[in-house]
């Protein structure tokens, strides 16, 4: 796992929540804050700029920040995959 910054995220409510984190190549689950389990994928997950956190998962997460500067959003800048959420829920492809 590469270097990076630690990042609080909390669910509070149980309610959805996406902390920015700028660039998160992965991200790991340091100490869970919450006595809701963190379930990466399922309470928790890692966007290409956030972590989000649900169910009431509450932790500090590790970012994997190496490659931020790559870009990934023209041609020839990566594998470009589809992906859906047909049922307004969270879905990891």
């Amino acid at each position: 796992f590469g270097p990076g910054n630690v990042v609080r995220c909390e669910s509070n409510d149980g309610r959805t929540r996406e902390c920015a984190v700028g660039y998160a190549r992965d991200a790991r689950l340091l100490r869970q804050l919450s006595r809701s389990e963190c379930i990466e994928g399922e309470s928790w997950g890692v966007t290409r700029r956030s972590v989000w956190v649900t169910r009431g998962c509450r932790g500090e997460f590790l970012i994997d920040d190496r490659g931020r500067d790559r870009d990934w959003s023209g041609p020839g800048g990566g594998d470009h995959i589809r992906c859906e959420s047909d049922d307004g829920r969270w879905n990891r492809c």
